[in-house]
């Protein structure tokens, strides 16, 4: 069995932050969360249902609603499952806060305002906040930064954002996160984190299950079981939803993939078609282009050869007859040779 309480539940966020007599534990994680920006020396619980202006209005009721000794007001709130519209759910939640304020008799006017803070704790990541541990919202200038309002701010801890070891954790606030999101797999809170922060020595008395009464411990493991089916229902749909989101990729991917592949494999066969049909092409050619050649030239050939032949016949003829003493005349008539020709022999 768990030697803590589960901090995550309704009771033991309660028991952790939420009761007057541990209120030193939620001084000292403000105190750290903070880091010196103020000092938290008390605070105290205030009416966590806010009354709406009118008959009809909605109420709003905080998990840890408080104000602090320096005037400011502190919501808190943990969310253990995802919930639409979150984010504006805090907004209006601190905004009705500061509209609380104005209600206190005809004597207020604005600049007794005092700023009011929102810090919700998260075990999963919102959709729409940055990919970080702590998230702090204010309103600040889009052009430079700078701070323009310091009366609302809303401060976000996604504990799925929590994996660092102790060792790594780079500010105290950081390591009470670390505590929370690991306590209850602790058997005991080890020296050195209670030498880092002194107060988890009262952290790890209050938070242990022996310190319960009878009575808190009944409540705490209705609270225990309700936080068990919620995540068990969260770790179902998110197990599915990843399966669902699985088969849908791998179908898409593959439409994609085989798409891809008909149009690669097309413009490669196209290519290789182009590039063997010119080496046909090109070899045909030659081929045909040699035999015409061939036989025009035997043809050409043939009948240079015939006609040198004949003129060979005629000259030997011509000779012949020039010996015969036959008239020069008659003999260009006899071959067809000119009489120039017959002369020269």
């Amino acid at each position: 069995m768990a030697k803590f309480i589960n901090p995550f539940t309704d009771e033991g966020f309660k028991r952790l932050f939420g009761q007057e007599e541990h209120k030193s534990l939620l001084r000292s994680f403000l105190n750290r969360l903070f880091d010196g920006e103020m000092v938290i020396t008390d605070l105290a619980y205030l009416d966590k249902e806010s009354i709406p202006n009118h008959e009809r209005g909605k109420r709003y009721v905080y998990d840890i609603y408080c104000t602090l000794n320096t005037g400011e007001h502190i919501i808190i709130e943990m969310q253990k499952k995802e919930q639409d519209y979150y984010l504006q759910r805090t907004a209006v939640y601190t905004a009705r806060c500061l509209d609380r304020q104005t209600r206190r008799g005809k004597d207020w006017n604005y600049g007794d305002l005092k700023a009011v803070y929102s810090i919700s704790f998260l075990n999963y990541t919102q959709d729409g906040l940055p990919e970080t541990l702590i998230v702090d919202g204010q309103i600040l200038d889009k052009n430079t930064g700078g701070l323009v309002n310091p009366y609302l701010r809303l401060i976000y801890i996604q504990i799925p954002k929590m994996d660092k070891t102790w060792e790594e954790c780079e500010t105290a606030a950081e390591q009470w996160i670390y505590v929370l999101k690991n306590v209850t797999s602790m058997t005991q809170l080890p020296a050195h984190l209670k030498e880092a922060l002194e107060e988890l020595h009262y952290f790890e008395e209050v938070m242990d299950e022996a310190s319960m009464t009878d009575e808190e411990r009944a409540r705490y493991e209705i609270s225990l079981e309700a936080y068990r089916e919620e995540m068990n229902v969260m770790t179902y749909h998110t197990r599915k939803g990843r399966l669902e989101g699985l088969a849908e990729g791998e179908a898409k991917g593959m439409a994609r993939g085989l798409a891809e592949g008909e149009a690669k494999g097309m413009a490669k066969g196209l290519a290789e078609g182009e590039a063997k049909g010119m080496a046909k092409g090109l070899a045909e050619g030659e081929a045909k282009g040699m035999a015409k050649g061939l036989a025009e030239g035997e043809a050409k050939g043939m009948a240079k050869g015939l006609a040198d032949g004949e003129e060979k016949k005629n000259l030997e003829n011509a000779k012949s007859m020039r010996e015969l003493g036959v008239d020069i005349k008659i003999i260009s008539q006899v071959t067809g040779l000119s009489e120039q020709q017959i002369l020269s022999l």
